[in-house]
């Protein structure tokens, strides 16, 4: 799990990025395995991220908004695809079941979007 500064950082001087990530926005709404397929426009829209491994990290969008204003190279394309989880402060090294379910159909819309072969 890399906060918004160190993700930036990785980011700098690709065109196109995919981000897959984990995704909790509202309690009351969540559905664990759902998929959002997200823009840098619509993460802008959504609340900045509460959850940072440090007191001196920022959130992805603040982070790249920075990089872009002191003149480096963000990526032009941002597709990210964000799973619904049932705790996103819990740490496994397996996914719970409805997120298990959603990881191949992640990967298919993956392929689908960016014309890869599956064979």
């Amino acid at each position: 799990s890399a906060g918004g500064l160190r993700l930036m950082e990785a980011l700098l001087g690709y065109d196109r990025v995919i981000l897959i990530d984990a995704f909790y926005l509202n309690p009351e709404t969540n559905t664990p395995g759902k998929i959002h397929h997200l823009n840098l426009d619509d993460l802008r829209s959504i609340s900045p991220t509460q959850h940072s491994t440090s007191a001196h990290d920022t959130s992805l969008i603040t982070a790249l908004d920075a990089a872009e204003k002191m003149g480096y190279h963000i990526p032009g394309e941002f597709s990210i695809y964000a799973v619904e989880v049932e705790n996103i402060l819990e740490f496994s090294e397996t996914p719970t079941p409805a997120v298990a379910k959603a990881i191949p159909v992640v990967v298919s819309q993956i392929l689908e979007e960016f014309s890869f072969s599956t064979r």
